[in-house]
C-alpha cells in the first residue's frame, strides 16, 4: 500500500488545485475509473495470491491514474511540463526521503526498539537527517520563502518619515 500512497504525494497536492480552480470534473471521473480497476483487480488478485492481491490491486490502480492521468491534465490546465510535474511531484521528495529511509534501516539495525517510547526516541534522534535532506534540496525555496519573510518585517522608508 505504500507503493498506492507514493504516487498519491504528487496528485493530491494537484487534485487540491484542480478542485480549488473548478477543474475538478475530469478528477472525479478518473477517480471513478481508478475505483472500478482497483475493485476488478482486487477480486482477480485476492483469488490468485490472496489478502495482498487486495493491496496490489489498489497499488496498481493507484499508480495507473497518478502516472497516466495526472502528468496529462496537470500539463493540459497548468501548463507544466510533465517532466517539471515528475521531478517537484515525485523526484525531490523521494531524494529527500531516501537519507532518512537509510538512517531508519540503520536506526533499526543497530537500535531496536523494544517499546513505542524507544521508538519515537529514535524517530526524533534521526529526524534532523529529514530536515536537513530537506533543506538541501529545497535550498531555492527556502530561500526565496525567507527573503519575502524578511522583506515583510522591514518597514518602508516612506513609511518611516
Amino acid at each position: 500500500l505504500m507503493i498506492a500512497q507514493f504516487f498519491n504525494v504528487a496528485g493530491s497536492t494537484a487534485s487540491s488545485i484542480m478542485t480549488s480552480i473548478g477543474k475538478h470534473k475530469p478528477v472525479a471521473k478518473w477517480a471513478v475509473i481508478e475505483a472500478v480497476v482497483n475493485l476488478c483487480l482486487s477480486v482477480v488478485l485476492v483469488r490468485t495470491i490472496g489478502l495482498y492481491g487486495v493491496a496490489w490491486g489498489t497499488s496498481l490502480s493507484s499508480a495507473a491514474v497518478y502516472v497516466v492521468f495526472w502528468p496529462w491534465y496537470v500539463k493540459r490546465i497548468l501548463g507544466v511540463s510533465v517532466r517539471r510535474f515528475l521531478w517537484e511531484g515525485w523526484a525531490k521528495v523521494t531524494v529527500c526521503s531516501i537519507p532518512f529511509g537509510l538512517a531508519c534501516l540503520v536506526t533499526e539495525r543497530y537500535w531496536h526498539a523494544r517499546s513505542l517510547p524507544i521508538f519515537f526516541v529514535q524517530i526524533i534522534a534521526i529526524l534532523p537527517i529529514y530536515v536537513l535532506s530537506m533543506a538541501s534540496v529545497f535550498h531555492g525555496e527556502l530561500s526565496g520563502i525567507f527573503r519575502k519573510w524578511r522583506m515583510s518585517r522591514t518597514l518602508p522608508t516612506e513609511a518611516v518619515s
